[in-house]
């Protein structure tokens, strides 16, 4: 009778002891790390060559996307080179990279062909920003653009480019900036405008001014719960989100927070400073 207790209590146990390692590899399996991939952008065939990014069908929807990824992790980094872009994004297989890449809206629509490929890394890119980086308090923290009516602005730039040796841009000229705490590339935008330009509506004033900002969404919250005028919602952009207020003065305010590195290569030995 013990005998047959104890057959039984080892072969009990035995099962048990199955079962733990079952379930340990299959949490090993689970907790496996995903493996890294570089996606590639260029133009695709409805990109339309007189028209900047910003001014691009899918590009909203684009940045949007961009946007949903850098939060869940997915993307590790990004940058831009010459005409194109790349990112490098996190995913368990290539076929699971490229059903992340391939719903971005830009992408179906033809906007941008996404190239997507292994990753081998060699050297790790790190950047600590833990020691400088101050914490998000939803606020101003410096002027990221001026912008204002003139009768021609093709006229007014070529006299500020000759004259006072403001480097041109596509819409004015690009001031860049050091962070004094931080120590970071910023850049400030300078812009005249067509003197029938709507973009400053429904301020009747013949300028508006952009305002850097730390941190959007809190300062969005903020916003609402002091009753100011919120004339839109927060767009996002590879290049920044933008809101627009009015100031008890009904002036027009565009709000900006900005992702500064998306300048640095595409306006590199193209700013004034």
């Amino acid at each position: 009778m013990k005998k047959n207790i104890f057959s039984i209590l080892l072969f009990a146990n035995i099962i048990l002891f199955g079962f733990m390692i079952s379930a340990y590899t299959s949490k090993s399996k689970m907790a496996e790390p995903p493996s890294l991939f570089i996606v590639e952008y260029t133009k695709g065939s409805t990109w339309e060559a007189d028209k900047d990014f910003s001014l691009q069908k899918y590009a909203s929807e684009h940045s949007k996307h961009l946007e949903t990824l850098r939060k869940q992790g997915i993307i590790h980094f990004g940058a831009r080179y010459a005409e194109k872009g790349i990112v490098f994004i996190a995913a368990m297989s290539l076929e699971n990279a490229k059903s992340i890449v391939n719903s971005d809206p830009a992408v179906i629509n033809k906007m941008f062909v996404a190239s997507i490929n292994d990753l081998t890394v060699f050297y790790e890119y790190k950047t600590d920003y833990s020691k400088t980086k101050k914490e998000s308090v939803g606020k101003v923290n410096g002027i990221g653009g001026v912008f204002f009516k003139c009768k021609s602005p093709k006229v007014l730039n070529a006299w500020y480019y000759a004259n006072l040796g403001l480097t041109p841009n596509d819409y004015g000229s690009m001031f860049e900036w050091r962070s004094s705490d931080e120590n970071y590339i910023a850049y400030t935008q300078w812009s005249p405008f067509s003197s029938k330009t709507k973009y400053f509506e429904p301020s009747k004033n013949d300028y508006m001014i952009n305002y850097r900002v730390d941190n959007m969404e809190l300062l969005y919250k903020k916003l609402k719960a002091n009753n100011v005028i919120v004339l839109d919602t927060i767009e996002s952009y590879e290049y920044g989100k933008f809101l627009h207020i009015l100031d008890c003065d009904s002036n027009k305010v565009e709000l900006w927070e900005p992702i500064d590195g998306s300048f640095t290569k595409l306006y590199e030995g193209k700013t004034t400073k």
